[in-house]
């Protein structure tokens, strides 16, 4: 009952009442689901989940602090705000040509399989990955990130322990990778970046005018920078130089 609620498409043509009826039963299907899937609930909590919403057509979903075994998401399209913050995925997860809307925030969640894989993911507003940990092999290729006021791809403090893939991966605003770890091999080939590009340990954000050159060593071990960003292009703001990574920030 509740998949079926979710995966059918939203009437565009429907008279404004009726879309307002369907939105709240699209809602109350998707609060019921976020009920069941909250380990601190363990009187309703549905312990090893597979959750499967390929597909599925959801509205301002909720699954904060939320635990499922393996989850499908593979063409989801997430109108207004998708919150997955602390959210925890036992095994693989799969976000493939999903498409949202609206912002989406992974802030602390737990990526415990094998893959996690955005290959393709259209992301329209602001992109929140701080502080999540990905165990296994995370791809990201393709992605797309989208620029504007407010918007960016925030992955600071962000922990990769198997391969992080950006291949082709498109930001079209600033992208923060500080204080990220990425203990596995790490593939920018190809990406592109339109707006500001932070990597390093620094907390705050370089002064307007003051041009830095960090060591690639202190973020990804010490590997070649063709190893990891291939033909990747800074665009016409930023300087590259082999083995290092140097930036200029303007904001």
């Amino acid at each position: 009952m509740i998949k079926r609620r979710v995966r059918t498409p939203l009437r565009t043509h429907t008279r404004y009442e009726e879309r307002r009826q369907e939105i709240q039963v699209r809602l109350t299907a998707q609060r019921i689901l976020s009920a069941h899937l909250k380990p601190k609930a363990a009187e309703v909590f549905w312990a090893d989940i597979d959750l499967d919403l390929t597909e599925a057509h959801l509205h301002q979903l909720d699954l904060t602090n939320c635990r499922v075994r393996a989850a499908q998401f593979s063409g989801a399209k997430f109108a207004v705000n998708a919150k997955f913050d602390g959210a925890e995925f036992a095994e693989d997860v799969s976000f493939i040509a999903a498409k949202f809307t609206g912002g989406a925030t992974f802030h602390g969640a737990t990526f415990a399989g094998e893959r996690a894989w955005f290959v393709g993911a259209n992301f329209a507003g602001h992109v929140q990955f701080g502080e999540a940990e990905f165990a296994g092999d995370t791809m990201f290729s393709g992605a797309k990130f989208a620029g504007g006021e407010f918007i960016r791809a925030v992955f600071s403090g962000t922990k990769f322990a198997g391969g992080a893939t950006f291949v082709r991966a498109e930001f079209a605003g600033d992208a923060t990778f500080i204080r990220a770890e990425f203990a596995g091999d790490a593939k920018f080939d190809g990406a592109t970046f339109a707006g500001n590009m932070e990597f390093g340990g620094n907390a705050a954000p370089i002064k307007a005018g003051i041009l830095e050159e960090m060591e690639l060593g202190e973020v990804f071990g010490g590997r070649e920078f063709s190893e990891i960003f291939g033909d990747m292009d800074f665009g016409e703001k930023r300087g590259v130089s082999p083995g290092k990574v140097r930036w200029d920030y303007d904001v």
